[in-house]
C-alpha cells in the first residue's frame, strides 16, 4: 500500500470509528491494533506514547507526519493514533513489512 493510499485507508476506518485519536488513544490503547506516531511529534507526545506502546506493545508506523495523519482523518494535525480493528491492522502490518 503506497503512501496516499495508506492515508486513505485510515480515513475510512475513521469514518467506521476503527480509531483512537490523540489522548482517548494513550488511554485506549488497550483496544489497539496497530500504532501510528507522527514523525514530528513532540517529545513529550513521543514519550507518552512509547510508554504506553511498552505496556501494550503494538504495531508502530512512524512514517507520517501530523499534519498527513490529520488531513486523513479531517483535522488539522494529529500526532498519535490508534486502529482498534484487527483486520485492518493485520493488513496494515503486512503492508508495513513489504515495504520494509
Amino acid at each position: 500500500m503506497n503512501h496516499d493510499k495508506t492515508l486513505g485507508f485510515i480515513g475510512i476506518l475513521n469514518r467506521g470509528r476503527k480509531t483512537l485519536i490523540g489522548s482517548a488513544a494513550l488511554e485506549g490503547i488497550g483496544k489497539g491494533r496497530f500504532a501510528f506516531l507522527a514523525k514530528d511529534a513532540s517529545a513529550n507526545t513521543r514519550k507518552e506514547a512509547q510508554s504506553a506502546l511498552k505496556k501494550n506493545p503494538l504495531p508502530l508506523n512512524e512514517e507520517f507526519t501530523k499534519a498527513e495523519l490529520g488531513a486523513a482523518i479531517g483535522y488539522e494535525s494529529v500526532s498519535f493514533l490508534v486502529v482498534t480493528d484487527a483486520h485492518a491492522a493485520k493488513k496494515l502490518k503486512q503492508e508495513q513489512e513489504e515495504q520494509a
